[in-house]
């Protein structure tokens, strides 16, 4: 990792750009806590808005001291190397893709995207280059977990029915918790993570013997990050998140087998391999109860993991529907291996190679594994960039962990190597749990953190020469670029206009969400549909499903009591079924909208039969096995 320094070392302009920053990484932290009421998918849309205006925000407050300081230049790191080619190869995969608009800005829902992966990068840029050294890391890293606490109590709390304004209700809609994070699943992903890397800051300080004369000032400290930690796997426990019970396991065995084999005291590697031992027993008990008729299902009363694991099974609708979303992924990859159908654009071959329990299901538009949602999105190259990011990320946390043992190592390298090895545990459960569930903002920032440390410890044993490095001509090139003056001219207000584009695109969304919310109410008018379809028009075909799908319903009662206000509103869906199917020509989810309501109006007004048969006709060929629902009642 990069040295710390001191304020004082600084120029007196430089200090506030970095407090700035410091202060952007600390509200971002929040994110998680982030809730909007007044839009559109509260528990997604306010989060993805809210961290993408902060990541603009500290992008601007970086580039002048980058420019101005080598201190603040990006470290030279594969892993950024690497993660910048994934980003290029969404972009080409986006532009060959099926659909360019859905690709760059996703959903109203999902909110995510090659633009929402660009934020995730440039985060990932300020974070190597502001946070330097281990203390800082860890300073980050305890605040993410204070966070991840309270979190951990919002999900308590609801479980056991206290009210909580914020949140506008007092208790959970199932039994399955999901506090702030609007699902259960995400809530499981964050805190597991959360719960392991609380245990590495305490195992850190743990490595120091606190207990022992003259350390008793670490003691504290390492309980509160024991109880942190705690407090998140209970918060894991009550989500019922089957995919973080299963990931836990693997992740733990690769703690143990880390401090089996890389601990730097004989007592330490034989605890190491007798957790591995009751890691093995627990991954056999759970496949035994996943593969056979399950015996605890008539203890399943009360408590959430029991409850879980009871009803976990291969022959369950939610295992079922996700085999059958990875089988449509798999014949989706074969259809364009190569840069594949475009990131966000799932849903597109999922109603093509849907067949069976894909039919009856819920409409994916993820394939609920990363590595198919990879390979379906970007191809054999995006796949070919995931595999790299992830196989060099362990390789790094596992060269880092080797050269640090030993009873010869100084204290400072046993306690990096503790912190270390639980951030690698870290990222094995959220590789995994990757393969059950998709993206979402508190996992890609808690990711973009985890990953970031490791590139920290990447420069760190590139310092040392215990790590690969940049070829010299190449570190030399950007070296000499960066000195000369006209790319400092260029830079500035490149960075600004794109950092004004970002935030007012985020503004616009935001807006958009908030319109679709008074659109959706049951006195709002085609007023409100403009409002909704021109607060953000590349997300505007939720508005005009929205509007199509609710004509359909009401149709029958308005053609008979209001003959003159659903001619009206039928000339008004014609004009928006048609920019629906321009805009998404391939969603067979928009089709099957203006297919059922034309069908509605045609039992009414027969004119409109040809316009029915043809878009049936496009459904048809879009998702051949997906039948056109009824409007709903």
């Amino acid at each position: 990792m990069k040295r710390e320094f001191k304020p004082a070392d600084l120029p007196r302009w430089q200090r506030p750009l970095v407090a700035g920053a410091w202060l952007s990484f600390a509200l971002l932290l929040l994110t998680p806590l982030v809730v909007t009421f007044e839009t559109a998918y509260p528990f997604a849309l306010g989060k993805a808005v809210y961290a993408r205006t902060l990541v603009a925000i500290g992008v601007v407050l970086w580039v002048p001291l980058a420019l101005a300081n080598e201190r603040f230049r990006p470290p030279r790191s594969w892993l950024l190397v690497l993660w910048g080619a994934a980003l290029a190869i969404a972009l080409l995969a986006s532009a060959t893709g099926v659909n360019l608009e859905r690709s760059l800005w996703s959903t109203y829902d999902r909110v995510h995207g090659v633009v929402d992966s660009a934020h995730w990068l440039a985060l990932a840029v300020v974070l190597v280059s502001i946070v330097q050294g281990g203390r800082q890391w860890r300073a980050l890293l305890t605040l993410n977990l204070t966070v991840s606490a309270v979190v951990a109590l919002v999900a308590i709390s609801r479980f056991h029915g206290f009210d909580l304004p914020y949140l506008r209700d007092s208790s959970e809609i199932t039994w399955r918790v999901s506090a702030s994070l609007g699902s259960s699943a995400y809530l499981g992903h964050y805190a597991l993570l959360n719960g392991l890397v609380g245990g590495g800051l305490a195992a850190r300080l743990l490595a120091d013997r606190p207990w022992s004369r003259g350390a008793t000032s670490r003691a504290w400290p390492c309980v509160l990050y024991a109880l942190a930690a705690l407090l998140n796997f209970w918060a894991m426990a009550l989500s019922g998140a089957l995919g973080a019970y299963v990931a836990l396991i693997p992740a733990a065995g690769a703690l143990a087998l880390a401090y089996a084999v890389f601990g730097h005291e004989k007592a330490g590697r034989r605890i190491g391999a007798g957790a591995l031992a009751v890691v093995g027993v627990a991954g056999a008990s759970l496949g035994f109860l996943f593969f056979v008729d399950n015996p605890l299902k008539v203890r399943a009363q009360n408590n959430p993991v029991v409850q879980r694991l009871a009803f976990a099974s291969i022959e369950g609708r939610t295992t079922q529907t996700r085999l059958a979303a990875w089988r449509a992924g798999i014949e989706g990859i074969a259809e364009r291996p190569l840069l594949g159908w475009g990131p966000e654009n799932f849903i597109v071959p999922f109603g093509e190679f849907g067949t069976g329990v894909a039919t009856t299901t819920n409409p994916h538009d993820r394939a609920h594994n990363e590595f198919i949602e990879e390979a379906t999105a970007k191809g054999l190259l995006g796949v070919a960039a995931y595999i790299a990011i992830w196989v060099l990320t362990f390789v790094v946390v596992v060269r880092y962990i080797r050269i640090r043992q030993g009873p010869r190592a100084p204290p400072e390298s046993r306690h990096g190597q503790a912190l270390a090895m639980f951030i690698g545990a870290a990222l094995v459960a959220d590789f995994l749990l990757k393969q059950t569930l998709f993206a979402h903002t508190a996992g890609l920032l808690l990711y973009t953190l985890l990953l970031g440390f490791v590139i920290g410890l990447e420069d760190e044993m590139r310092r040392e020469g215990t790590g690969p490095a940049m070829p010299r001509p190449v570190a030399r090139v950007v070296e000499r670029w960066l000195a000369t003056a006209w790319p400092r001219v260029l830079i500035v207000p490149l960075t600004l206009g794109l950092a004004g584009a970002a935030t007012y695109s985020s503004i616009a969304i935001y807006a958009g969400g908030k319109a679709l919310v008074q659109f959706a109410h049951p006195r709002a008018t085609l007023a409100d549909l403009d409002r909704a379809i021109e607060a953000f028009p590349p997300l505007a075909n939720s508005a005009r499903r929205l509007f199509l799908d609710d004509l359909a319903k009401n149709w029958k009662r308005l053609r008979l009591s209001q003959s003159r206000e659903a001619a009206r509103l039928l000339a008004r869906a014609d004009i928006e079924a048609a920019a629906a199917e321009n805009a998404e020509p391939n969603n067979w989810l928009v089709i099957h909208s203006i297919a059922r309501l034309y069908r509605t109006v045609a039992a009414t007004d027969p004119e409109y039969e040809d316009k029915a048969e043809r878009y049936e006709g496009r459904a048809l060929e879009l998702a051949p096995n997906m039948a056109i629902a009824p409007p709903r009642p």
